[in-house]
């Protein structure tokens, strides 16, 4: 999806993966992540990094932000020209 520039197909892919009874990882975010960076898209960005946070439970157990989600949300907010959402 991402090669392919379809946003909404990632994020159905993952909705249908969590239906299926699957957890995602964090190459499944991660990859959602980089087609948010593609596209340019800071609003799914932003939401793909919350449910990454979310997922990690408050604890050390769960899936944490990696260097790939940080460098494809700074990334996507440079190509929006919205330096300042890099902190998302």
């Amino acid at each position: 999806c991402a090669e392919g520039l379809n946003l909404p197909g990632a994020f159905d892919l993952l909705r249908q993966l969590k239906e299926d009874g699957l957890e995602p990882t964090i190459v499944t975010y991660g990859s959602l992540m980089t087609a948010c960076e593609r596209m340019g898209d800071v609003e799914a960005a932003s939401k793909v990094f919350r449910m990454v946070k979310e997922n990690n439970g408050g604890d050390d157990s769960g899936i944490r932000p990696n260097e790939i989600i940080y460098g494809a949300a700074i990334s996507c907010c440079r190509k929006a020209r919205q330096p300042e959402r890099a902190l998302l």
